[in-house]
């Protein structure tokens, strides 16, 4: 049993946050909000922090297996 990669969760997690990104950018241009950095930072975080963890637990699991 091996200790996952951190680079590549922390890559997995920059990956999920440029998703993140792209659909906020595409949100933006469909309904302006007039504060998009508050936008960014509540869907990036979570979006990071979701592929971040998702890649360590699959990571994990296919491991012991």
């Amino acid at each position: 049993m091996g200790n996952p990669s951190w680079f590549r969760s922390i890559l997995s997690g920059i990956v999920g946050a440029a998703i993140g990104l792209v659909f906020v950018a595409i949100a933006n241009l469909v309904s302006p909000v007039p504060n998009s950095a508050h936008e960014l930072v509540v869907v990036c975080v979570p979006a990071f922090l979701s592929a971040f963890v998702g890649h360590l637990l699959g990571a994990h699991r296919r491991r012991t297996s």
